[in-house]
């Protein structure tokens, strides 16, 4: 089976960081496309839950699951991981889009 056929991630768990993001988004349509249970977070509610809205158009409403999160801290991270695995179980890849820009520091050339 070729890795981009249509059901190289069947029933996978694919947990998503930054799925609200454009990179983020796009590889979740494409995750979602190839059978995945996809995991999505991210700390902008309202595209969360536009998104949500639109994997579920390419796959069934059980294999999406949405949890806002910031993942810039330690509890932030446990409780995503505990709360996708209490949907999908075990998280079977991992795509780590999530990212800033800028930061309190600069790079002084």
């Amino acid at each position: 089976m070729s890795i981009f056929s249509k059901e190289a991630l069947l029933d996978q768990h694919i947990l998503i960081t930054g799925a609200t993001g454009g990179i983020g988004s796009e590889t979740a349509k494409t995750i979602a496309k190839m059978g995945a249970k996809v995991t999505i977070t991210g700390r902008n509610q309202k595209r969360l839950v536009q998104l949500k809205t639109e994997l579920e158009n390419v796959t069934t409403k059980d294999k999406i699951h949405a949890i806002e999160a910031d993942i810039n801290n330690e509890q932030g991270r446990l409780n995503l991981l505990t709360k996708s695995e209490e949907a999908f179980g075990i998280v079977s890849g991992l795509v780590n889009s999530a990212g800033i820009t800028g930061g309190e520091q600069s790079l002084k050339v």
